[in-house]
């Protein structure tokens, strides 16, 4: 039923009711309808499907609003305001190869880490007089799994010959799952709220909006302007964004200066800062039972690392908190934990990490130990 409170669903007793209510007006009340009679089994088969139809006409009411529809038809409300949900993307990072000079390492080499995580190489890789050569490449399946730790990309899947060594410098980066359904409709509802007004919380929705952006703060600091702190996106994306969000006259600081045109072709300095990358290493030492499955140390890696990458920009790594991805495992008896930086695991490893307001947490060295 469809009033002004919205959509009542009838479950099935309020249905059988109906029915039986309505069979007594046609045939009389001397007409036995219980539920050992004929036409009360009849009633209620009825009623079974009527119940099924009215959970399927809520189900289409509720598609039409973002704080309830879900998967493709909370795309199609984000659709219509223009706010489409972020895809899936791939990892990506430069690798560096040694060997012999001259040799070349071709297009579409697959390269892996240590726990199966494959890389294909995007560009042919020479190597120099030196017998060292650098290539992008990117993770084969898109996710957060991809965006593993400095110097764990060393495996060849197929040995290139002539190439002794290949490891990545740097951490890969640009991984991203598809975007839950939580996340969007979060992210639906601060674009309609922040789409009326120029708050702080309208520069976060619009910044957000960017492609590859993954974090935004905005701090007012007074006298000076407002300082944006930016986690992903191209530069000039995101200062169209902060321009198009902050009012007329406000200053904006920061060290990322971007000019942008107006409607009419007039220049406006844009400035914003992009946020510190830090990485964070975890090593965890575990005790198991014989029934620990192996493929729980991947598990566990890949939740630590989750768990790392929600981090927002200027949050706290909690420390305590990483236990619970050790001990979700079947067959950890216990297990010890160190935390800290990639340039050193902390000696003083049962504290947590508060990052700076214009820091980002990454992940780095991620280490399951089995004891024994």
């Amino acid at each position: 039923m469809l009033n002004d409170t919205g959509f009542q669903r009838q479950n099935y007793d309020d249905i059988v009711l109906e029915i039986e209510e309505r069979a007594r007006q046609i045939y009389g009340h001397e007409w036995s309808i219980n539920d050992h009679s004929v036409i009360g089994m009849l009633i209620r088969i009825w009623a079974w499907f009527l119940a099924k139809h009215q959970q399927l006409i809520e189900k289409v009411y509720l598609s039409g609003f973002a704080s309830t529809a879900t998967g493709v038809s909370l795309d199609r409300v984000g659709g219509g305001v223009g706010l489409p949900r972020k895809q899936s993307a791939h990892a990506e990072v430069i690798l560096t190869f040694t060997g012999t000079p001259s040799v070349q390492v071709p297009t579409q080499t697959l390269i892996q880490t240590e726990d199966g995580v494959e890389f294909w190489t995007t560009d042919v890789a020479v190597l120099n007089a030196q017998g060292i050569g650098t290539c992008p490449a990117v993770a084969v399946l898109p996710g957060l799994r991809g965006n593993v730790g400095m110097q764990t990309i060393t495996q060849f899947v197929i040995p290139v010959q002539g190439v002794t060594q290949v490891t990545n410098e740097n951490q890969a980066t640009g991984g991203y799952e598809l975007e839950p359904d939580m996340e969007y409709r979060k992210r639906l509802t601060s674009y309609q709220q922040g789409a009326l007004n120029t708050t702080t919380d309208g520069i976060i929705s619009k910044v957000s909006q960017v492609r590859e952006v993954t974090g935004v703060q905005v701090r007012n600091l007074p006298s000076q302007g407002l300082w944006i702190i930016v986690d992903g996106g191209e530069e000039t994306e995101v200062a169209q964004a902060i321009f198009d969000s902050v009012s007329a006259g406000v200053p904006t600081i920061g060290a990322t200066v971007v000019g942008v045109q107006d409607i009419v072709g007039h220049l406006h300095t844009i400035n914003f800062d992009k946020a510190e990358q830090v990485p964070i290493s975890v090593q965890i030492s575990l005790s198991v039972g014989a029934n620990f499955s192996q493929a729980s140390i991947s598990t566990i890696k890949e939740e630590v690392q989750k768990y790392i990458l929600s981090c927002s920009i200027g949050g706290k790594i909690s420390y305590s908190r990483l236990f619970g991805f050790a001990y979700a495992a079947q067959g950890v008896e216990s297990a010890e934990l160190k935390l800290g930086y990639t340039n050193g695991i902390n000696q003083n490893n049962n504290q947590d990490i508060l990052l700076r307001e214009n820091q980002r947490a990454v992940s780095g060295y991620i280490e399951v130990l089995i004891d024994g």
